[in-house]
């Protein structure tokens, strides 16, 4: 399929934002890619750019891989999704008094509310604060062991609050149902039967592999490269190509993994998925993987990870025979509104019936300079990241207000916004090229 050059545009547009160095996309659909993107440098020193075959840290979206290994070990009886955590470590974990079991490390369902150790561990390496003492998993496992000392916890199952640590739990519980190490069992269950050649688990590996994005952060407007980035494991130490994240969504969309059916892996993804509130943009996650529904009423089972300074979005429908995978090595690209954005190009679905990308459009569309009837009064609105501001002239300098969206609804911007002890509703209105604002007494339109 041949896109039209709103999607070149829409990529582009956001990586002129100076968000991230690169960025590399593939679309798959049966066993062939139909759309490929790569744009920006992987090394901005030596001036390499970036291509399909670049290996990119995927932070996250290892635990898609972490997930199906457990999953392959409960099919073959090397353990249960049921089985209690305290079956492979001398502590209780408990929660709420109920036993915390395999299914709700999977499940980010655990009641445990995260502990910040990879947040932590990355602004150590960027020397933004000083670190937990967490320096290997084992520190991580044994911070969880010692309890959390009177910290708010809930029942396990009961609630969904996303947990890396609980990630960790699950790689040593892999390694000791297996004997094996977490990157040994990676390479013999997924990566060789997949022919995953360049998805790796050691930064060492990497580098020597060759063709690999440096991870880069901001440094008042100059990229500054990491030469280390942060080891992590099963929560998010890999490396991969958008390639080889592409061939994994094709197998999980209509393949097999190492001889197991993947609509047996996927069932049980799905079978144990807890409703997460639309956070993240999905409706539930199940056994290491997002769900939720297209426009067309398919359903999309997808990843993000973020590091700070590597990004990664997976994303793969089983009604469509599609994967998409997409990485950066900065850190504010949009991955996942951007893979959705190609996903319903090729799908036939208008990208702004999708809510996320409608409103970060509306949201577009409504910065600039707006003035009341007859220039009476002058205000901008103005965006930083996924948030509105109104900012008016004031005595001494400006007065400022965040303009909280609500939805994009039809043709218009719902949004909240707390003034002078009250919290109003108001609206941007889209009619052709006017844009008008509406707060409170007042209706602006952009000039």
């Amino acid at each position: 399929m041949v896109f039209g050059n709103d999607v070149k545009e829409y990529v582009y547009r956001h990586l002129m934002r100076g968000d991230s160095p690169s960025i590399v996309i593939q679309l798959s659909n049966v066993d062939s890619p139909v759309y490929k993107l790569e744009a920006g440098y992987r090394d901005v020193e030596n001036d390499l750019p970036a291509n399909i075959d670049t290996i990119y840290g995927i932070a996250s979206v290892t635990k898609v891989f972490t997930s199906i290994l457990t999953i392959l070990l409960s099919i073959e009886g090397g353990l249960s999704l049921e089985d209690p955590v305290s079956k492979y470590f001398d502590d209780d974990f408990k929660t709420g008094g109920e036993s915390i079991r395999v299914w709700n490390l999977l499940n980010h369902s655990t009641g445990i509310p995260a502990l910040g150790y990879v947040e932590n561990r990355v602004r150590a390496l960027l020397n933004l604060e000083n670190p937990l003492p967490l320096a290997g998993e084992d520190s991580v496992i044994e911070f969880l062991s010692n309890g959390l000392g009177g910290w708010r916890t809930y029942p396990a199952g009961e609630r969904f609050l996303y947990l890396n640590e609980g990630y960790v739990l699950m790689g040593r519980i892999l390694e000791r149902v297996t004997g094996k190490a977490y990157d040994e069992l990676i390479r013999m269950r997924i990566l060789d039967p997949l022919k995953l050649r360049r998805t790796l688990y050691r930064w060492e590996d990497v580098v020597r592999e060759g063709n690999h994005a440096y991870p880069y952060v901001k440094d008042g407007g100059r990229w500054v490269r990491i030469e280390k980035p942060a080891r992590f494991y099963a929560d998010a130490g890999l490396y991969s190509t958008v390639e080889d994240l592409s061939r994994l969504g094709l197998s999980l969309a209509s393949g097999d993994i190492g001889g197991v059916d993947s609509l047996e892996i996927v069932d049980l993804m799905r079978r144990f998925r807890i409703g997460v509130g639309d956070k993240y943009g999905e409706s539930y996650y199940g056994l290491g993987i997002g769900i939720s529904k297209l426009p067309d009423g398919s359903e999309l089972y997808s990843h993000s990870g973020s590091l700070l300074y590597f990004n990664s979005y997976l994303a793969f429908s089983r009604e469509h025979g599609t994967s998409i995978a997409l990485l950066a090595n900065g850190p504010g690209l949009p991955l996942r509104r951007i893979g959705l954005y190609i996903l319903a190009r090729f799908l036939g679905i208008d990208p702004l019936d999708i809510d996320d990308i409608r409103l970060d459009t509306y949201m577009d569309k409504a910065v600039g300079r707006y003035t009341l009837f007859r220039g009476g009064f002058h205000a901008e609105v103005v965006r930083r990241g996924d948030q509105l501001y109104l900012k008016y002239p004031a005595s001494g300098g400006y007065m400022e207000y965040a303009l909280l969206p609500v939805k994009a609804d039809g043709d218009r911007l719902v949004f909240n916004v707390y003034s002078g002890g009250r919290l109003y509703e108001g609206y941007i209105e889209y009619e052709g090229e006017d844009v008008w604002l509406s707060i409170e007494r007042y209706v602006f339109k952009r000039v």
